[in-house]
C-alpha cells in the first residue's frame, strides 16, 4: 500500500508494489500504466426509493379513489361554503375541514369571515393540495415537468398542511423516481441541484450529487469556484436562494467525490 500527499491512500493489489521496486531496482521497467476508477459508494446508492433502509420506500398518501363520487372524504367538491379563487379557476372547499387541517387557513379564518380566498397560484397546483387537506389522499400526475413540482411545492408551503411531511414525501418520492427515468446534461442538473436544495429534499439531494459527481464534477467546480459561492453570484442566487445551507451541497459533493476515488496499478 503506497501513501501520497494529503494521507490519502492508494490500494494496489497485494505483492504488487514489491514487482515495481524489483523492477525498478533491476531497470527493467519500460512503461507503466495506471488505471484510476471511480467507486461510488454504497451509501449513496442511485435508487433510495427501493432501499429497504429509506424512508421513501414506504407509501405516504393514500391515492385517488376510482370513483370519487362515492367516497365521502371527497363531498367538498359537491357540498362547499368557501372557495379559493386563482387565476385560472375556482376550488370548492370545506371551512371546517380547511381550518382543521391548514395552518395558513386556520390564521386567515381567524382574521376573516368572508366566504373566498385570491392566491396567485394556478388550479393546477392549487386542486392537489385543497384535495389533500381535506380527504389526505395525493398522487403526482402520471407526467409531469419540474415547473410543475417546483410550483407544486410552494402550494404545499403556502398552505402549511398539519400533515406536511406526508404529501412532501410522496413528491420527494416521485421526483426521485422520475430523476433516474431521464437522461441529465448539465443545465437540467443545474434545475433538479435547485429544486433539491431550495426544498431541503436530502434523498434528492444525493441523487443529484452523485450524477454531479459521474459526470460533471470539473464542470460544477468551473461555475462555481470557492470565491463564487456566495448571494453576489447572481447563478448561485438562482440555483441556491440564499447562503442558508450551500456549504451542505458542496460539502457533499466532494465528499463522494473524495470517497469514490481508487486507483487499481497494473504493470504491463
Amino acid at each position: 500500500m503506497a501513501e501520497v500527499a494529503n494521507q490519502d491512500w492508494f490500494k494496489t493489489p497485494e505483492g504488487y508494489m514489491a514487482k515495481i521496486m524489483d523492477a525498478i531496482n533491476k531497470k527493467t521497467i519500460r512503461r507503466m500504466v495506471i488505471f484510476i476508477e471511480l467507486h461510488l459508494p454504497t451509501k449513496y446508492f442511485y435508487r433510495p426509493f427501493e432501499k429497504p433502509t429509506s424512508y421513501l420506500l414506504r407509501s405516504f398518501c393514500d391515492e385517488y379513489p376510482e370513483d370519487m363520487t362515492k367516497d365521502c372524504r371527497f363531498g367538498f367538491m359537491n357540498k362547499s361554503d368557501y372557495s379559493i379563487k386563482c387565476p385560472d379557476g375556482s376550488i370548492s372547499c370545506r371551512r371546517i375541514v380547511l381550518n382543521l387541517t391548514s395552518k395558513l387557513m386556520r390564521k386567515h379564518f381567524a382574521e376573516t369571515k368572508d366566504t373566498e380566498m385570491v392566491v396567485e397560484h394556478s388550479i393546477d397546483v392549487i386542486k392537489p393540495v385543497v384535495t389533500f387537506l381535506h380527504s389526505l389522499c395525493f398522487q403526482m400526475p402520471k407526467f409531469y415537468d419540474l415547473d410543475f413540482a417546483k410550483r407544486l411545492l410552494k402550494a404545499v408551503d403556502f398552505f402549511e398542511p398539519e400533515q406536511i411531511t406526508n404529501i412532501q414525501s410522496s413528491i420527494h418520492q416521485s421526483l426521485c423516481k422520475k430523476f433516474v427515468s431521464e437522461i441529465h446534461d448539465f443545465d437540467s442538473i443545474l434545475v433538479w441541484t435547485s429544486i433539491a436544495f431550495q426544498n431541503s429534499l436530502p434523498e434528492l439531494e444525493n441523487m443529484v450529487s452523485l450524477e454531479i459527481v459521474s459526470k460533471y464534477y470539473f464542470k460544477r467546480q468551473r461555475l462555481f469556484p470557492e470565491n463564487a459561492r456566495n448571494v453576489e453570484n447572481a447563478m448561485f442566487r438562482h440555483i441556491f436562494g440564499s447562503e442558508d445551507r450551500p456549504n451542505h451541497f458542496f460539502e457533499t459533493v466532494e465528499r463522494i467525490f473524495s470517497d469514490s476515488l481508487c486507483t487499481n496499478v497494473i504493470l504491463q
